[in-house]
């Protein structure tokens, strides 16, 4: 199942990424970030990281030569082919595949990097860090910090903004802040989470809706809304119906 969680904003990259960096980070992005063998790793295609100039990486955590789907795809060419060669069927080389490919654990990360996948991606024109959009991006405060550390602090790049998160719990939520590659978080405070709540209410005002309905919305938004029973939140929406109207 998972946890998934909401980026808003972007961080913005002094100055413009060159091409090459552009595309490098973009296929980073979309390359499962799996423990591999540098020895042979090192002999497969990859020319987005060759052209950056650098290595293959800590059990290849730099190597972008092919992503899941294409990855995916070798490994059953190879199955196939070793089924073929033993009169056997291909599950029984599910192994022996990634390890031709050089990996030594499709679901394990190199030692030096967060998880399996980094979901932080340059947008079309090279400007900003954004969210890529996917579901369950765990561990993102850390692959900020190691694209920082690895990629766009050494090739001279400075990273600037404020992008919020929101959780799939509503009390998770808050804003990542990097001040020329310097990172931070803030967790929303109870006081925003009262405007919020107030805020949402307004809208619903303005919309013509009645309180029953606003009760409603807010609670198919959020179960939170009604953590403290359905008649609390009703008669609040009642006050605040009267503030707004006197």
């Amino acid at each position: 199942m998972g946890y998934t969680t909401d980026f808003f904003g972007e961080f913005t990259i002094t100055p413009t990424l060159k091409k090459e960096h552009a595309d490098y980070l973009r296929m980073f992005a979309e390359t499962r970030r799996v423990k591999r063998s540098p020895e042979l790793t090192e002999k497969r295609p990859d020319p987005l990281r060759e052209a950056v100039g650098l290595p293959v990486g800590v059990e290849g955590g730099y190597f972008v030569g092919a992503t899941e789907r294409g990855e995916d795809a070798e490994v059953r060419r190879i199955r196939a082919r070793l089924a073929a060669k033993h009169d056997a069927m291909p599950i029984d080389f599910f192994e022996e595949a990634y390890l031709e490919l050089g990996v030594l654990d499709p679901n394990r990360e190199p030692e030096d990097q967060p998880g399996l996948w980094c979901q932080w991606t340059p947008n079309e024109d090279g400007t900003a860090m954004r969210w890529d959009g996917g579901e369950k991006f765990y561990s993102y405060v850390e692959w900020l910090q190691y694209l920082v550390e690895h990629f766009l602090g050494p090739w001279g790049y400075r990273l600037n903004g404020s992008v919020r998160w929101q959780g799939e719990e509503h009390h998770d939520k808050g804003r990542i802040v990097v001040a020329d590659n310097e990172i931070s978080t803030r967790k929303a405070t109870q006081e925003e989470f009262d405007d919020e709540y107030i805020k949402g209410i307004q809208i619903r005002i303005d919309q013509g809706l009645t309180d029953e309905q606003i009760q409603s919305a807010l609670f198919a938004a959020d179960p939170f809304w009604s953590e403290n029973g359905e008649a609390f939140e009703v008669r609040l929406i009642q006050i605040i119906r009267k503030l707004l109207t006197t």
